[in-house]
């Protein structure tokens, strides 16, 4: 007897030892989780706040043309802009505002017309939009390209120079751009493409989900397996969790960011094979179900 709690006393050192070890590993694990999201966090706000320089950038005689994204609506297929103009140099007066009159073209935005600028008078925030190329049911791979055109003219006609930024406000795009030619010609001519994808977040939300749709109709399977192999009959706590399961899909697919169309990817991929698979073993599982409580009765 004075052997074995001797042993025992033995025995709890080390097993002190191994929960504190587990628990610095559990420890260990979570911080790593935490520090990958961290990092990919800041590469996805670093690119979302970046923000691009084209024209004459070097001159300080030249009128700059901000120009940020403020809304990508894809079910319109239309990018809702914000353009501001700020003369700088001998362009502007003692106030910032224009020395003379001015004009800005934006031929491929809704407002195409040439918008007059007044000398002496502060530009306000000029709100138009650019139509967008893409597939909307792609998502959450889907991607979109725009053409962003802008010039800057004197009263005269006579071309300015001008520095023309792109920026990014939609939480839920990523914005790149470039010249839409490898050659840009005419440096007052800015001809600029923009491409659009999804954040790194957004695409990893959706896919989440997708993954959890997919787990949900695992889950659905392996309690309809639990009835039906062992003949539990008509196991309504199963058949309600299986009723739960289904229905609970429909707003787990309209949580997904974005509203993507019904027939996207997401759908094909997850929530289509998931509401089927969920719904075949519900319907099984009452029918099978009902038939061995029956032959139960009868055998009673």
């Amino acid at each position: 007897m004075h052997y074995g709690y001797h042993r025992r006393m033995q025995q709890r050192p080390k097993n002190g030892v191994r929960g504190w070890l587990w628990a610095a590993l559990a420890a260990l694990v979570l911080i790593a989780i935490m520090a990958a999201s961290l990092g990919m966090y800041a590469v996805g706000k670093n690119r979302a706040d970046r923000v691009y320089s084209y024209g004459a950038v070097d001159a300080p005689d030249r009128v700059d043309v901000g120009v940020t994204v403020i809304r990508i609506d894809t079910a319109t297929q239309t990018a809702a802009i914000a353009v501001n103009v700020f003369p700088r140099g001998t362009f502007a007066d003692e106030a910032g505002d224009l020395r003379s009159d001015a004009k800005l073209l934006l031929p491929t935005a809704a407002k195409s017309d040439p918008i007059p600028l007044k000398a002496g008078q502060p530009v306000s925030t000029i709100d138009t939009r650019l139509e967008m190329l893409g597939t909307t049911t792609d998502y959450p791979f889907d991607t979109y390209r725009t053409r962003a055109v802008v010039q800057i003219l004197a009263a005269d006609d006579r071309e300015l120079p001008a520095m023309v930024t792109i920026a990014n406000n939609d939480s839920f795009f990523q914005i790149a751009s470039r010249f839409s030619s490898s050659d840009p010609g005419d440096p007052a001519l800015i001809d600029l493409t923009l491409d659009a994808d999804r954040t790194t977040p957004t695409t990893i939300f959706a896919v989440f989900l997708m993954v959890l749709m997919l787990g949900l109709a695992i889950a659905a399977v392996t309690t309809a397996y639990y009835v039906l192999h062992w003949r539990r009959g008509l196991l309504f706590p199963a058949c309600s969790l299986l009723a739960v399961l289904l229905f609970a899909l429909v707003p787990l697919r309209n949580a997904v960011p974005g509203s993507p169309p019904i027939g996207s990817i997401i759908d094909f991929a997850s929530f289509f094979l998931a509401e089927g698979i969920i719904s075949v073993a519900l319907i099984v599982s009452v029918i099978i179900g009902y038939r061995v409580e029956i032959a139960r009765e009868r055998a009673e």
